[in-house]
């Protein structure tokens, strides 16, 4: 097979500009066993999922406990690909752990709240998502979203549809799942935020 050459999205350091790919949270994960010489499973046990008591969390090893994804109307079992994803997806989870998970972040519980308050926030390629420390922002301006107030929220969503958000100027925390890969959730976050408006 010919060797392709790949154009870059843009020079590595231009300043506001981030292209999103998971590779770099698989990284992450090798780099934090390789420095400390223990398995990815035994550190999110022993810094996240003991500590915040997250019960029905866990790294998936080939596990079909989860419920199924869909593509449209088309399921898709896909339990070795979600395992071989390593820090970039492997974890399953339930929205319960999911809301203590994203309350103990946003409260400086993993690390510094410092961390989180000064983020230099990065376009991306789905306009309007930002990114930066790992995590996206919404931040829609009254033109983008004419009929109903869009505030700012913090969190991530996943390619099956899951999503945590944070949203600071109402102190209010959203997290679920369509279990769906076709249908963006931003818009149900967005009418969730509406109803307690």
């Amino acid at each position: 097979m010919p060797k392709q050459a790949l154009e870059p999205h843009f020079i590595n350091g231009d300043e506001g500009k981030a292209f999103y790919s998971d590779l770099n949270f698989d990284l992450l994960g090798k780099v934090a066993e390789q420095v400390t010489g223990e398995p990815l499973e035994d550190l999110y046990n022993k810094y996240i999922f003991k500590p915040l008591n997250l019960e029905s969390t866990y790294l998936s090893k080939n596990d079909s406990r989860f419920i199924p994804i869909h593509i449209g109307k088309e399921l898709v079992h896909r339990p070795m690909t979600i395992s071989s994803q390593g820090a970039s997806g492997a974890i399953i989870s339930n929205s319960t752990d999911l809301m203590k998970f994203l309350k103990a972040f946003f409260h400086g519980e993993l690390f510094s709240p410092t961390h989180i308050t000064n983020v230099t926030w990065n376009k991306i390629q789905y306009f309007p998502l930002q990114y930066g420390m790992g995590m996206m922002r919404v931040k829609m301006s009254r033109l983008m979203s004419p009929f109903f107030p869009a505030p700012e929220i913090l969190g991530h969503s996943g390619s099956s549809g899951s999503f945590a958000f944070y949203c600071p100027s109402r102190d209010l925390y959203i997290v679920g799942t369509m279990n769906q890969t076709e249908k963006n959730p931003f818009q149900l976050i967005y009418q969730m935020l509406d109803c307690v408006d």
